[in-house]
Formats: C-alpha cells, sequence, structure tokens
C-alpha cells in the first residue's frame, strides 16, 4: 500500500491522538459510502506528529465526503447534532475531573482515560466529514465559482464568501475569549473556569498570564459586511445559496471539533504529569503511548516498555489486518521509503495554492504547527502551517501573512484572513516541508505563489 501525507502537527503528542488508529467505524461507511482511508502515522522527537493516509483511497474519500455533504442536508445536522453532544460531554468530563486528577486512583484513572478516548473516538466518527470535505479545495471551488461568474462586484470575491460562511453561532472558543477579555474577575478565576483554553495537544492548563495576555489584546471592531447586502447584490438562486449554506455549517462543525479536543488535551496531559512524576520519567515517554497503552501500564504498575527512547526519537505505526504494528529508527525510515506516494522536490523555492485573501507582502517565514510555536512569530512575519485553528490566533494577528498546506476557502486560514485583511495562500501542499524557519519570502497572494527571494 502506497501512502500520502494528509496532516502534519508539531507540538502535538501522540496519546492526543491515537484515537486515529482506530479500526474504521462502520458508521463512516454509511454517512460517506465508503470506509476510513487507512492511517500511518509518523512520529519525530516525540512531537512531531505526520498523518499517511492510502494514496488511492484518500482522493476518492475526501471527493465523496464533499458530494454526501452537498447532497444531503440531513447528514449535516445528523453531524453537527452530534459532534455538540459529544463537545458537551467532553467538556462535562473535563471540567468535573480537571482538579481531582491528583486524588484519584489509578482505577478512577484507567476509568477516566478509557472515557476520555471513547468519546474522543466518536467526535472522530461524526467530524471526519468535515474534515476531509474541503481538505483539497472541493467546495471551496464551488463557492468560487459562484462568486466570479458575478460582472461588477462592489467588493473582491473573498469579502462575499467570507460573509455567506461565516458562522450564525460562536464556539467555545470565541465566546471564552469574549468572556475573559471583557470580565471582571480575577485571573485565576478566568484560567480556572477556561483552563482548556489555548492548549493545542500538549497544553497544560490555561494560567493567569496566559488570561492577561488575552485581555491585553486590543479588540477588532470592524464591522463585518451584513450577509442581507451581499444577497441581496449577488441575487443568488435557491441552489447556491444551499452550498453557502452548507460551506457554513462545515465551517461550525470543524470549530466544535476543535473545542472538543482541547478539553479532551488537557485531561490526558495532567494524567501523564500525575504518572511521569510518580514513575520519575520524563512525561515525553509516556506522551508516545497509546492511550490503551497506558492504561496498561497503570494497571500493571510501571511495566513501562523498554524501547519508549526509540519509539519517542523516531517511529512509525500502521495497520495490518485488524491489528497495528510499530517501527522504529531505520525499520520506520525503511518503511515510509518503500510506502510513500509522495516525491517532493524540497529544493523548489516556490509554491502555489488558492488565493483566499488577496494582497502582496515579503517577510520571515516561521512554521507554527501549535500553540506552543505561537511566541516565535513576531510582527511582520509569513505564518506557515499545515492547518490553523483558533489556539493560533494570536499569532495570526501578529503575521503578515498565512500560508497552508491544506484546506479551501472554507477554511480556519482563510476565514481569519479575511476578518484581518492579511494575504492568505491555501491548499499548498508542502509549504511546511518546502520552507523553514528563517526564509525570506514573498507571499504573492494575486498570482497565488510563495516563493524564496
Amino acid at each position: 500500500m502506497k501512502y500520502i501525507i494528509t496532516n502534519k502537527d508539531i507540538d502535538a503528542s501522540f496519546i492526543t491522538l491515537s484515537m486515529w488508529m482506530r479500526l474504521s467505524d462502520p458508521r463512516t461507511k454509511r454517512q460517506i459510502g465508503l470506509p476510513k482511508p487507512r492511517v500511518c502515522i509518523e512520529i519525530i522527537k516525540g512531537q512531531t506528529i505526520i498523518y499517511y493516509t492510502d494514496a488511492k483511497t484518500t482522493p476518492i474519500f475526501i471527493s465523496r465526503c464533499a458530494n454526501q455533504l452537498l447532497k444531503n442536508p440531513k447528514l449535516i445536522s445528523y453531524l453537527i447534532k452530534n459532534t455538540k453532544a459529544i463537545t458537551e460531554k467532553i467538556r462535562k468530563i473535563s471540567a468535573r475531573s480537571i482538579n481531582k486528577i491528583d486524588g484519584l486512583s489509578d482505577l478512577e484513572i484507567i476509568k477516566l482515560l478509557k472515557e476520555v478516548d471513547y468519546w474522543q473516538s466518536e467526535a472522530v466518527v461524526f467530524g471526519i466529514a468535515f474534515t476531509f470535505a474541503d481538505i483539497a479545495g472541493e467546495i471551496s471551488n464551488l463557492l468560487t465559482d459562484i462568486i466570479i461568474k458575478r460582472q461588477n462586484l462592489k467588493y473582491p470575491s473573498f469579502i462575499y464568501t467570507e460573509a455567506l460562511t461565516r458562522p450564525s453561532r460562536p464556539g467555545l472558543t470565541e465566546k471564552a475569549y469574549k468572556a475573559i477579555k471583557h470580565h471582571g474577575s480575577s485571573s485565576k478565576i478566568l484560567a480556572d473556569k477556561y483552563f482548556w483554553l489555548n492548549q493545542g495537544y500538549i497544553g497544560r492548563g490555561l494560567t493567569k498570564t496566559d488570561v492577561k495576555k488575552i485581555q491585553q489584546e486590543k479588540d477588532d471592531n470592524k464591522k463585518p459586511i451584513s450577509k442581507k447586502i451581499i444577497e441581496k447584490e449577488l441575487k443568488l438562486s435557491a441552489k447556491e445559496r444551499k452550498i453557502f449554506s452548507i460551506a457554513k455549517q462545515i465551517v461550525y462543525g470543524k470549530i466544535l471539533r476543535t473545542d472538543s479536543r482541547q478539553f479532551a488535551h488537557v485531561i490526558i496531559n495532567k494524567i501523564i504529569d500525575k504518572y511521569a512524576k510518580q514513575w520519575q520519567i520524563d512525561p515525553k515517554y509516556l506522551e508516545i503511548l497509546s492511550i490503551d497503552e497506558l492504561c496498561q501500564v497503570i494497571d500493571q504498575e510501571n511495566n513501562i516498555a523498554n524501547d519508549l527512547q526509540n519509539r519517542w526519537q523516531h517511529s512509525l505505526i500502521y495497520q495490518t489486518g485488524k491489528k497495528y504494528k510499530c517501527l522504529t529508527g531505520q525499520k520506520a525510515e525503511q518503511f515510509l521509503k518503500k510506502n510513500s506516494a509522495m516525491v517532493i522536490k524540497t529544493q523548489t523555492a516556490a509554491v502555489t495554492g488558492q488565493i483566499a485573501q488577496t494582497g502582496k507582502v515579503k517577510g520571515i517565514a516561521r512554521l507554527v504547527f501549535g500553540v506552543q510555536h505561537i511566541n516565535k512569530v513576531k510582527t511582520g512575519d509569513i505564518l506557515i502551517a499545515m492547518a490553523t485553528s483558533p489556539q493560533l490566533l494570536p499569532a495570526m494577528r501578529r503575521a503578515a501573512a498565512f500560508v497552508t498546506d491544506v484546506g479551501g476557502i472554507t477554511s480556519h486560514a482563510a476565514i481569519v484572513s479575511r476578518e484581518l485583511n492579511k494575504p492568505c495562500i491555501v491548499g499548498t501542499k508542502h509549504a511546511t516541508q518546502i520552507f523553514k524557519d528563517g526564509d525570506r519570502l514573498e507571499v504573492d497572494a494575486i498570482a497565488g505563489v510563495v516563493k524564496k527571494i
């Protein structure tokens, strides 16, 4: 089987992402008509996680996700309803557990881990269509085509797509930011209440310092153009309105999924710290375990596998039959060399992609894949990411432009770029592999090109 890269995270951990290694759930096939593509995960120095999926079935699966969402409004409502319920379930589990972890018994910890893992896996089942539907820009291309066929429009095309795909309901992250910025409570009270905010994959809880930084950020008082004004000018047909409505719901589904992950990851990481201290082991070696493996280690009283250092350094986990196999070091490299379907010319000096927001700027490249990298982005830098999420907003506000490997104009990066009026090119496929920190780049979001200068 040949594999292609479908995602990449830096400052992530395998234990918070191991639910992606679950065998295909039959509900995915019922929703999409196809099972989830087989997954292979590469782990480099513990916190760089690269996802590979089956090269043959992934493009078909992506197209099928887009088609199913476009033609089946009931499916979208079903997915959002379940994703909301799962997010609320994980929120409640996290809220009741966050301050009790140190006092829980081993059996109670195992029960909590399995509970979190179960609901995370459920979130994958009901969120996978949203994740894949526009990863290659299939829905974004439809939206762009609708706009550009109109003549003599008042605004650039991205203004229309932003207005028509902006969710009418805010996610928990947006609500939390607003509450922190405009609430009179102490930093400690706010940090305790919104412990999950800005945690990415490896965060250990919001701090008082984090709260103060959020409160110091300036409000964006720019009012978006009214959706009614946009619709009146475009004179959309019923079919066109339906497509934009679907895109808006996809964006909302992604927001819900991001919220649910933050709650779960803080709990998992707090448990990691508890046992790392108890067993006198570096937490990074526990983060390389799956939740099932950690539960087994806890149950067997610290019978930790002796190859965790090699696994942390470089490993590969892939499906074989109904089980998964782990390769480390040279064996992992050989597997990828033999089974990778992607040949990337890293010597190239440019990439192309889809324009989400027009403009042309020059700046220093900064690769950002998690909340722990946001501080390295200075004013005027070019933010390069596989994809962005609400946790990266502080860095995005400082950056001069955004460039992503995946996503279309319904992606988070595209939406934020339009809100902040910053050049953005999405769907470049390989930007995070072509460019490195410190490269001086030109982002030409008029021609759709990012190049070294």
